[in-house]
């Protein structure tokens, strides 16, 4: 019986884990180019990804589950997890991009004003653009995003509807908030 409830709190919390955070910008767009990685972040996605494997591994050590069942938890928590490995850095890197656009100057100089703990409106403000524009632009790119997930059948409307409402106030939160660590990078 305890095996079984560890087993079942290990799943919960793995798949909890994996369904939390989602951004409302969370629709990458197909072709976005990926950046080439580091070896830093090469070994640091590969620890995200075996962490999981690395749990049930130290489980079946302990002889809390069975290989059977770890296998089993695994292959169910595969199968379970949505398609989103790094939408969130790729949303963030489309909005840094969509707001560089907006102001008028490259994405890595805006990237550069971030990392000095400015805010989008700050930059927006000294280089004379109206921060409403760049608001407006995130909203559109969300949102075009968002139909985008539901015509590919990622989001229900309804889902689609929920974020879409939320979406004004989070893009009023990135462009007023200050982003010192200005991940990621465009």
């Amino acid at each position: 019986m305890r095996k079984t409830l560890a087993a079942l709190a290990v799943t919960a919390g793995l798949a909890g884990g994996a369904l939390i955070g989602a951004p409302i910008l969370s629709a990458a767009a197909p072709g976005d180019p990926k950046p080439e990685s580091t070896p830093a972040e090469s070994r640091a996605k590969a620890d995200r990804q075996g962490w999981a494997k690395k749990a049930l591994a130290d489980l079946v050590a302990k002889g809390t589950i069975t290989q059977a069942q770890a296998d089993a938890v695994e292959s169910a928590l595969k199968e379970a997890r949505p398609d989103r490995e790094g939408k969130h850095r790729g949303a963030r890197r489309q909005a840094l991009v969509v707001s560089a656009q907006v102001l008028g100057i490259e994405p890595m100089a805006l990237r550069a004003e971030l990392k000095t703990g400015k805010t989008v409106a700050a930059v927006a403000q000294a280089k004379g653009v109206d921060v409403q524009k760049v608001i407006d632009a995130l909203v559109r790119e969300g949102t075009a995003r968002l139909a985008k997930a539901v015509a590919d059948g990622k989001l229900t409307q309804a889902q689609a509807d929920k974020r879409l409402a939320a979406l004004p106030a989070l893009v009023a939160t990135f462009v007023n908030s200050p982003h010192p660590a200005a991940d990621p990078t465009p």
